[in-house]
């Protein structure tokens, strides 16, 4: 499922294993391509890689499907 994938990427980004982390989230996004909680964790996770304009990208387009989505993500380990 999308959401397991979201954590898995959590998972390897929190391991700083960014290109895993990138391709659990481009998975859950294949799924979900909404998913506000992929977007962000993978627009973290692009910025610790040094891709900040990607990054700031997805975390842009996650910023505007929920505009929570930053408290949210506090509550999975997602952190900038």
């Amino acid at each position: 499922s999308a959401v397991a994938f979201v954590l898995r990427g959590v998972a390897y980004g929190n391991m700083g294993q960014y290109a895993q982390a990138i391709e659990d989230y481009d998975a859950a996004l294949q799924i979900s391509p909404r998913l506000a909680e992929a977007l962000y964790g993978r627009g973290v996770v692009k910025q610790k890689s040094g891709d900040n304009a990607g990054g700031a990208a997805d975390l842009a387009a996650a910023q505007a499907i929920d505009q929570n989505i930053s408290y949210k993500t506090v509550m999975l380990g997602i952190a900038r």
